[in-house]
């Protein structure tokens, strides 16, 4: 973690400049030029992705890293947008792309990993999560997430599909197939 300088300025953060092919995205951080969301389109079917990240993160990471940059509810934040991409007409579906996890806690606007919560949001139709260094869904004999409303089986939370890679390269759970993920990045060699 080099801090938001870093990220702007060598990785880039639009998906057109730096090293990222992809646009990173914010839609509860404000300060900083990124996006609230991208909208893709393939085989005429509008994508929208919403990004989010914990609003605990000017505590996880060196504060001077982030000065300047505000974080607020993700859940919150992520709501509105996937609202306003769905009323606008500019994405048939959403994805939320959420840097927390899964935690079955009362809801709080600073929860650390509201992905539980964020699966309830009406304009939110998949959901990829980070964050934890688990994977998800957990089809061995001892799933790490057990909460109300996650089904290991079905690999959803709430109803809505959703996956957690781990932070390993070997983590991708297992029987969830990579595709979904392409739309957002460069197309693949197999499309």
């Amino acid at each position: 973690d080099k801090g938001w300088e870093d990220l702007r300025d060598r990785v880039g953060v639009n998906g057109t400049t730096g090293q990222a092919q992809f646009p990173y995205l914010g839609a509860n951080v404000t300060g900083s030029t990124l996006a609230p969301s991208t909208v893709v389109e393939r085989d005429g079917v509008k994508i929208g992705y919403v990004g989010a990240v914990t609003e605990t993160t000017p505590t996880l990471v060196s504060p001077s890293g982030v000065a300047g940059l505000n974080f607020s509810a993700p859940v919150a934040a992520a709501d509105a947008e996937a609202n306003h991409l769905k009323e606008s007409g500019e994405a048939d579906v959403v994805v939320a792309l959420l840097h927390g996890g899964l935690d079955a806690s009362a809801y709080q606007p600073t929860m650390e990993n509201p992905g539980l919560h964020l699966a309830q949001v009406p304009g939110i139709d998949a959901m990829v999560m980070g964050h934890q260094h688990g994977v998800f869904p957990d089809r061995g004999a001892n799933p790490g997430y057990k909460q109300p409303g996650v089904d290991n089986a079905a690999g959803t939370v709430n109803g809505v599909p959703a996956v957690m890679p781990s932070s390993s390269s070997t983590g991708w759970p297992s029987g969830v197939p990579v595709r979904p993920m392409v739309p957002l990045g460069k197309p693949s060699d197999d499309r």
